[in-house]
């Protein structure tokens, strides 16, 4: 005799099966499959009326132009190993939970009559490369052609309610600055601004695919489950966020959300909404940038993704296809970047601290898919090393051809010859400040670092040693100033947090120093330009007596060079052969805004040729 498990007349609980269920088993035990559609059509998902257990929809073919009203839904998959069925053209098909429980709020909201949706994961063949291929080069227009497109940040949680009151409270008074103030600062709403951090912490706003669908979507509802308010509305209050993050890193400077263990200030002025909210780029490399923490399953939509927001001079270079390796199309982005731009500002994407090389691509072509695992010097200012044009050839299978004088470039360059200004070698580096740090990490740091540089003998040693930890950000003062607010900020930090190290007399003397600045604004100065610049890097100085900051896999040796047609200097290590892997890009003190170059037309630098591998 069957165990009652394993027994037709039980389900996988050991519950007897209902006379409904069984013939729900019987009729619906066909897999879908999917007819082939003809060109500019779409599958649109019609979710029928509630009249059985289970979700019961029909496909159906329709041309994108002349589609009936439906609904784009935009959402995350979630956990793709928890799965759920629904029921389309009598047949099983599986999807994840969270499609499912998106489907089946819009089908309670839509009750009764039936909803007819778009969602990728059943609208398109996943199946058919040829198909999925053809349906993303068009994925913009059924978001456009969408009568709205509902964004689904998950089923409700327990908070999620006084997230949405806080978010409608605060669209009320995101214009007068004393009224959204005191807001931050009111009990009342305590509860209520994390429960909203916790909003802003999901895994929907992660998903690479989501800016496309939410820029293009000519209305855009945001569900916390069966609660939807206007995407304006989550974009006003998270602009308004970042316009007060002074007033929000005060108010929550300590309080963090416990999913993460991030400060709920920094959530709420750089996560959620904000990764949306992008301003209109022109250049492929900029999108990319801003893109790079967003997740994705396939690699290759890392530029896919995008093609519906770029400009159509440059959407015309690529045609979505899946049967292309990662390798081929990260490396035809480098291509066409170098093409049409004539420069190397790629190169600093390409920093790598772990050395998981999984898509084998070569050590100068960013690989997009990862998560960077530490802010690039690129993006930390307006530095401009280089304004020239790159000096560049590409190399494959022994030949090579030099692009900046039109030539053909090969279909799968691996090497890249660079013209680059030698600014010297390195010598010495300082420790490194971890990703996961205290203050300690940081003062133990900056006594290795001003040790070092004193070796120098320097006569401005103290301005240098601030300048670099700083990344030369810092606008608001003078060097002068500068260099006694880090000073009295590193000696009243090692007074507290290091009783036990003895202060040198300089030290004791800045620690006294009248500043006339208050403690929030140096709590805002220590995590805005001393964290933030100084998290998983290291201090370097060359035998030339240059300083900087790297990331931490710089080592002895190790070339510094100011690429023609690069943004930053970079760091190259040598390899046997004359060859050189790119390391990272590096802030040099000094050299961040053309001296090479200057130095170079007077005849006081090199320019040499590097072949990276």
């Amino acid at each position: 005799m069957a165990s009652p498990l394993n027994d037709a007349n039980h389900d996988s609980t050991g519950r007897v099966r209902g006379i409904e269920d069984l013939i729900i088993v019987e009729t619906h035990s066909h897999t879908l499959h999917y007819r082939d559609l003809d060109v500019g059509d779409i599958r649109v998902l019609h979710i029928l009326p509630n009249t059985s257990p289970y979700l019961e929809c029909r496909l159906e073919h329709v041309t994108l132009s002349r589609a009936p009203e439906y609904i784009a839904i935009s959402y995350a998959w979630g956990d793709v190993e928890d799965k759920a069925e629904i029921i389309v053209d009598g047949c099983k098909l599986v999807i994840t939970r969270n499609l499912y429980e998106a489907l089946h709020m819009l089908r309670r909201e839509g009750e009764p009559e039936s909803v007819t949706v778009w969602a990728d994961a059943i609208c398109i063949n996943q199946q058919n490369t040829q198909e999925l291929s053809a349906q993303v080069s068009i994925m913009a227009k059924v978001y456009q052609n969408a009568k709205h497109t509902a964004a689904w940040l998950g089923p409700e949680m327990e908070t999620d309610h006084l997230a949405v009151e806080l978010l409608q409270h605060l669209v009320e008074v995101k214009d007068s600055e004393s009224d959204f103030i005191e807001s931050l600062v009111s009990p009342n709403w305590w509860e209520h601004f994390i429960a909203l951090a916790s909003v802003f912490n999901g895994d929907y706003w992660d998903r690479m695919w989501v800016l496309q669908e939410v820029k293009m979507g000519k209305s855009v509802r945001i569900y916390c489950g069966a609660r939807w308010l206007p995407w304006e509305t989550y974009r006003g209050v998270s602009r308004a966020f970042l316009r007060f993050e002074f007033d929000l890193r005060g108010a929550f400077k300590t309080t963090v959300l416990q999913e993460n263990n991030t400060v709920i200030w920094g959530i709420l002025c750089r996560y959620g909404p904000r990764t949306l909210d992008l301003e209109e780029e022109h250049e492929l490399l900029d999108y990319l940038g801003l893109c790079r923490r967003k997740h994705c399953t396939d690699p290759k939509d890392k530029l896919y993704a995008l093609l519906g927001l770029l400009p159509e001079a440059i959407k015309s270079h690529f045609r979505p296809d899946y049967s292309l390796s990662v390798k081929k199309v990260y490396t035809d982005i480098v291509e066409y970047i170098l093409r049409s731009t004539q420069r190397l500002d790629f190169l600093p994407y390409a920093t790598r601290i772990e050395l998981n090389n999984k898509h084998f691509l070569p050590s100068w072509i960013p690989d997009w898919s990862v998560d960077p695992e530490i802010d690039l010097v690129a993006i930390k200012g307006k530095h401009t090393a280089s304004s020239r044009a790159a000096q560049f050839a590409l190399t494959s299978a022994g030949s090579s051809s030099r692009t900046s004088g039109g030539s053909h470039i090969p279909v799968r360059p691996l090497q890249l010859e660079i013209k680059a200004i030698f600014i010297g070698t390195v010598n010495r580096v300082g420790l490194q400040v971890p990703h996961f740090h205290f203050d300690e990490d940081i003062l133990m740091a900056f006594l290795h670092w001003r040790a070092l540089i004193k070796e120098l003998g320097r006569a401005d040693e103290r301005g240098a040693l601030c300048r670099t930890m700083t990344m030369d950000l810092v606008e608001e003062w003078s060097l002068e100033q500068l260099t006694e607010i880090c000073f009295h900020l590193f000696s009243q930090k090692l007074q507290s947090e290091l009783p036990h190290v003895l202060l040198d007399d300089e030290l004791k003397v800045c620690s006294r120093a009248p500043l006339g600045i208050s403690e929030a604004e140096l709590d805002a100065f220590w995590s805005k330009y001393i964290e933030n610049t100084c998290e998983i890097r290291r201090f370097f100085m060359s035998k030339e007596g240059e300083v900087g900051l790297s990331s931490p896999n710089i080592n002895l040796r190790d070339v510094i060079c100011v690429p023609l047609g690069c943004i930053t200097p970079v760091i190259l290590w040598p390899c046997k052969g004359g060859e050189y892997k790119f390391v990272c890009d590096a802030y040099v003190d000094g050299y961040m805004y053309g001296k090479a170059e200057t130095e170079w037309e007077k005849g006081e630098k090199d320019l040499k040729t590097y072949i990276l591998v």
